[in-house]
């Protein structure tokens, strides 16, 4: 139930669910297992904002690239964005996609070509959920 509560809020706003869980350990009044689940709870939206965070000024910095001198790390790490485990990344997707498509990648949710054992080269439309 608390993380079905967390996935949707987390859509929406990384912060509220940080004021959400901090004062939800002031509630339980003690109760040590929800105070854990609650602190583990807290470090993950913690981890999740900081990620967004930095995954968001690494793309607006290669945004603002014009000579197609792309950081391949930043490239690869945006190609294996897995929006539906990654929700809270949702509104990156935009930047992303453009992104992407300024450095003549793709996104890990549309079409990819898979070599074949013979010479010939197939493409296979792979979604995120494969």
């Amino acid at each position: 139930m608390l993380t079905l509560l967390v996935l949707s809020i987390s859509r929406n706003d990384m912060q509220l669910i940080m004021r959400s869980v901090t004062a939800g350990t002031k509630v339980t009044n003690g109760a040590k297992s929800l105070n854990t689940k609650l602190s583990d709870l807290k470090q993950t939206a913690k981890d999740d904002l900081a990620e967004y965070r930095q995954l968001k000024q690494y793309v607006a910095d290669q945004l603002k690239i014009t000579d197609g001198s792309y950081d391949t790390s930043v490239i690869r790490r945006c190609q294996d964005i897995n929006w539906r485990k990654k929700p809270y990344l949702k509104k990156m997707k935009p930047d992303v996609d453009k992104l992407l498509k300024q450095a003549g990648q793709q996104s890990s949710s549309s079409s990819v070509t898979v070599s074949s054992s013979s010479s010939s080269t197939t493409t296979k439309a792979v979604s995120a959920a494969d």
